[in-house]
């Protein structure tokens, strides 16, 4: 079962999570994510990008806590990780903003 998402906006500090929260081609990488779950593939076709492409953005917000695995598939072969974004809403003050 799913956890629902935190209805307190996400404050975001860390370099690495700020850099791609201001990138708007992470942020387009990224809006799956936050209406709802998604598998690499069912988040590909939904930002329409090739899933080669999005997986190298979804191991960088996994290792920023913007989004998180919320369950795995086991199949046949390798199992299925599906991911979530951890918050509805994200926030970057601006005092961690770079200059």
């Amino acid at each position: 079962m799913l956890e629902p998402l935190s209805n307190q906006p996400q404050v975001v500090r860390d370099h690495v999570g700020v850099d791609l929260l201001l990138n708007l081609n992470a942020i387009s990488r990224l809006a799956p994510f936050m209406h709802a779950e998604h598998t690499l593939g069912s988040a590909a076709r939904a930002a329409k990008v090739p899933a080669s492409s999005l997986a190298y953005w979804v191991q960088r917000f996994v290792t920023a806590g913007l989004i998180r695995v919320t369950r795995v598939v086991p199949r046949a072969g390798k199992p299925i990780p599906h991911y979530r974004a951890v918050s509805s809403e994200f926030q970057v003050p601006f005092d961690a903003m770079p200059p």
